[in-house]
């Protein structure tokens, strides 16, 4: 049974603008339905959230990720395959999201992701996603340093 109501791609971006405006982030664009581009002002300095609708549940409730994009993937075969060994690694630390593979304009990239159900987040469960992309990102400084980070 799913006692949510199915929301169409216009309300689940208004339901993420007022998320980020109430929990402190910058709604820097809204691209399309489908994608709401973020900032936050860390210690860092600004870091990029975006929110991205990816499909349906088996329920047919739309599956968003909160993410950022990492590191572009290298032309050197054994670099990405040591850079994934490594991010698996702290996949396996993370309570919250993972690392991935997401390719944007035919270019590919290591990015931190963390699917929610649009229908079923809450601001706390928001905050949360966003504080676990910030955490990676923050991880990964402290492994690589945020040269290579987009």
């Amino acid at each position: 049974f799913n006692g949510w109501k199915k929301m169409t791609l216009t309300e689940i971006t208004e339901k993420i603008c007022n998320f980020a405006e109430r929990s402190g982030l910058v709604i820097t664009e809204i691209l399309d339905e489908y994608v709401t581009k973020l900032e936050y002002k860390t210690d860092y300095g600004v870091e990029p959230i975006i929110v991205i609708a990816v499909g349906t549940n088996p329920d047919n409730n739309t599956v968003i990720t909160i993410g950022s994009r990492g590191i572009e993937l290298s032309s050197n075969m054994e670099l990405n395959f040591m850079m994934s060994y490594h991010l698996m690694g702290l996949n396996s630390d993370m309570t919250l999201g993972n690392w991935r593979i997401e390719t944007y304009g035919g270019r590919q990239f290591f990015n931190i992701a963390v699917p929610q159900v649009a229908e079923t987040i809450s601001l706390d469960d928001f905050i949360n996603s966003v504080a676990a992309v910030l955490k990676a990102r923050a991880k990964y400084r402290e492994t690589f340093g945020d040269k290579t980070l987009a």
